[in-house]
């Protein structure tokens, strides 16, 4: 190669080389372009409305009416004191905006037990002042809030329902009479706490039998009585009728009568852990009855006239209860005995039990459709009794109770009581 050659692939090689490293100079000199402002996301907070606000005592009740049924009340409220002494006083929750102690619900208890011995010795107006001078009081407010406070005033938030204590013909024996059993808890069923597994699991109790190695879901109700069965399930007694024995599973609690003239109390003690579902809800939405034709009275009278498409409607909830023997009852879920149109049954993750409240609603009774204002107290639970818009009456015993009961799905008001400081 000559040397000219050489000398000019040199001469190239140099101008490349400060072609790029000046075009590398221009880039560090150009100012770098501005970054762009990331504006952070505005995520929604979903703030839970309240659903118990403060109430004037223009829109409560007339307190004074408490005073006709103030030994019953009484009665109910010797039971709440007696199961919140036990409790630890110092447990809060909160409700209506505040935080609410065991001893706030205790104070409440005994301090409204304290004004109702005055009612025989105030005069009305004496009697309505020293009831509002004690306590302050928060009602239930709609799901949707009105924006004209005077209207949400006068709306019935609270579906209110009831229960009762029925007095069911019973057998020791199967026979040809007594033919559907009532059976006490089956050997092989399995409570599961979760948490006591895993504190991040959820707090819920699971319901199952083993298979193997494993833990399945207990039987269906449609399993149970119509299907496979249980291995020989313990059997308590044994009812006249598949209603008799459904009136039994969704009350809880039952007096059974003996034809040798012995009486004895039932009592829910376990299920099968499986979701109640509303047989007459089920019967309407299939056109068998109308909306005003699903009560007790309207379902046995149908039950009876069509008993094949009624285990059909019975398959349709599959939640089977287990029962035991009890001295008395009928029990609440606090262990007390309830009271007669004062006990009611709220939901627990809402309404903390032992809670005192008012009801303004309306009963269907032998008179007719009768205005009821009372003061009730929280002793119960029930499993289709979900959320702060749900309240269960017990409406007392046998078929006076069942009367009121069975009639008894009413859009009411509801108001919270506690004591001021």
């Amino acid at each position: 190669m000559s040397s000219a050659k050489v000398v000019l692939g040199l001469v190239i090689i140099c101008l490349a080389t400060i072609v790029f490293y000046g075009a590398l100079h221009e880039v560090a000199r150009r100012p770098a372009p501005p970054k762009k402002e990331l504006k952070p996301k505005k995520i929604p907070v979903k703030v839970p409305k309240p659903f118990l606000v403060p109430s004037a005592w223009d829109d409560f009740p007339d307190p004074y009416q408490f005073c006709a049924s103030s030994r019953t009340i009484a009665e109910a409220l010797e039971k709440n004191i007696s199961y919140l002494k036990r409790l630890d006083q110092t447990n809060s929750f909160f409700l209506g905006g505040q935080e609410i102690r065991i001893s706030d619900l205790l104070a409440t208890s005994k301090r409204l037990q304290k004004i109702l011995l005055k009612c025989s010795i105030a005069t009305p107006d004496e009697f309505r002042q020293l009831f509002r001078a004690n306590f302050k009081i928060f009602h239930l407010i709609p799901k949707q809030q009105a924006e004209d406070e005077t209207r949400l005033q006068n709306k019935r938030p609270m579906l209110v329902t009831g229960y009762f204590h029925p007095e069911l013909e019973a057998s020791f024996t199967r026979n040809s009479e007594f033919k559907v059993p009532l059976y006490g808890i089956p050997k092989d069923l399995i409570a599961v706490s979760l948490k006591r597994f895993d504190p991040a699991l959820p707090a819920r109790t699971i319901i199952g039998r083993p298979d193997g190695n494993k833990l399945v879901p207990y039987p269906t109700r449609c399993e149970i009585d119509y299907g496979p069965g249980l291995e020989n399930p313990p059997v308590l007694a044994y009812l006249k009728s598949e209603v008799d024995a459904l009136t039994l599973h969704i009350q809880g609690s039952a007096l059974l009568s003996f034809k040798n003239g012995e009486k004895r109390y039932i009592h829910y003690a376990a299920s099968n852990g499986r979701p109640y579902k509303s047989v007459a809800r089920w019967l309407i939405k299939r056109g068998y009855l109308r909306p005003g034709q699903a009560n007790w009275p309207g379902i046995k009278k149908w039950a009876s006239n069509h008993p094949d498409l009624f285990q059909r409607a019975l398959c349709e909830n599959p939640r089977y209860i287990f029962f035991k023997w009890e001295d008395d009852g009928p029990y609440g879920s606090m262990g007390v005995t309830l009271t007669p149109l004062v006990s009611v049954a709220l939901d627990p993750k809402v309404y903390p039990l032992g809670m005192v409240g008012i009801l303004d609603t309306t009963l269907f009774t032998s008179k007719g459709k009768t205005p009821y204002n009372t003061v009730v107290v929280n002793q119960d639970m029930g499993n289709a009794i979900r959320g702060p818009y749900r309240l269960d009456l017990y409406c007392g015993h046998g078929k006076a109770g069942g009367r009121i009961a069975g009639r008894l799905k009413t859009p009411s008001r509801f108001f919270v009581l506690f004591n001021r400081d």
